[in-house]
């Protein structure tokens, strides 16, 4: 599959958009977002993967997307609602492994650092690494983020 170089990915409002590279100067809108069914305020910028799917978060609904390239354009999947982590989530990053990780303002706590882990059917599996402020909540912050 031919993907287009993207020069810049920049989510504003409620719509991903993306300009071509290097000189055709076009952009285009790759997913206008709807209530609630995939959330609303994709703010936090994007994370692309090495296969140059999109990644990212929405303020409103608190849901991690993946967008992904095809023929006939972009398709978009949630991947998390964040129901351990909390909201509004920030944007995602890749680790080595491909697990992706963010943090949340608010939650179990006065917010927590998140994990989305692949399956291998497609499904991500989310982890709070910061469920509590206890001693334990703490080891096992350290230990999630020392996998990365």
């Amino acid at each position: 599959m031919d993907m287009p170089r993207m020069s810049v990915a920049t989510v504003i409002g409620l719509a991903v958009w993306a300009t071509s590279a290097p000189a055709k100067d076009k952009e285009a809108v790759l997913h206008a977002f709807t209530l609630p069914n995939d959330g609303a305020a994709p703010v936090y910028g994007l994370t692309a993967d090495d296969k140059g799917n999109l990644y990212g978060t929405t303020y409103s609904e608190h849901k991690v997307f993946k967008l992904i390239k095809s023929k006939s354009g972009w398709t978009m999947t949630i991947i998390s609602n964040l129901a351990k982590s909390g909201w509004p989530p920030s944007g995602v990053i890749f680790d080595k492994r491909g697990n992706l990780y963010g943090t949340t303002q608010a939650g179990p706590i006065c917010g927590a650092v998140f994990e989305l882990s692949p399956t291998k059917s497609g499904q991500w599996v989310e982890k709070c690494c910061t469920p509590s402020t206890t001693a334990r909540a703490r080891a096992t912050m350290a230990a999630c983020l020392s996998r990365r």
